[in-house]
């Protein structure tokens, strides 16, 4: 079972280059926009 990360991160495409390059290091990601999101996801 893979380890699950979230990511808050506003910026787009930081967010994107940082799922992939954790996903390919075999992290299952999700990404929230803002810190408030990330706090409800958790």
């Amino acid at each position: 079972m893979a380890m699950r990360i979230l990511l808050a991160e506003e910026n787009q495409q930081l967010a994107a280059a940082i799922s992939v390059r954790l996903k390919q290091q075999g992290f299952d990601v999700q990404h929230e926009s803002d810190g408030i999101a990330a706090l409800r996801a958790a």
